[in-house]
């Protein structure tokens, strides 16, 4: 008598061998895609320190002035440029965060892209990612600097 076709038991053990292994990668994925979210975030603010030492350094090859002009006339939108934000490029910026970057971000309340506040001490700009974490980036125009407050990546 030829068979063709698997037995019940067969079948119900295979069941059994992909949930067991799905409960294995399920929860592995949702770790490196937190991992992800933080490396992103790691290189967002990389980035930006960079582009704020290049900006510094383009302003004394200029021969602008001092450190003391430079706090003095830096802001964010003069070295960063998020895109949809108020303050508009215009072409000097030395970074341009690019959609494939904001694209992990939350985008439908504008100001969860950026949220500029100005005070004496600099400005703050929040990215809220589509996982619920939040990155808090603080410039401080008397450093001048870049300091972050990272919420929600472990």
């Amino acid at each position: 008598m030829n068979k063709k076709g698997f037995t019940l038991i067969e079948i119900i053990v295979i069941i059994v061998i992909l949930g067991i292994l799905a409960a294995v990668v399920i929860p592995k994925y949702l770790d490196l895609s937190k991992t992800t979210e933080k490396a992103i975030a790691d290189h967002l603010v990389g980035t930006m320190r960079s582009a704020l030492t290049l900006y510094y350094v383009n302003w004394i090859a200029k021969q602008k002035g001092t450190l003391k002009d430079f706090r003095d006339n830096i802001s964010i939108p003069n070295f960063v440029k998020v895109p949809d934000d108020s303050m508009g490029i215009t072409g000097s910026e030395t970074l341009i965060l690019e959609g494939h970057m904001t694209s992990r971000f939350v985008t439908d309340n504008p100001s969860s892209i950026k949220d500029y506040t100005q005070d004496g001490s600099g400005r703050h700009l929040r990215f809220v990612f589509k996982n619920g974490a939040i990155l808090n980036v603080y410039f401080d125009r008397e450093k001048p600097a870049i300091d972050v407050d990272y919420t929600g990546f472990n």
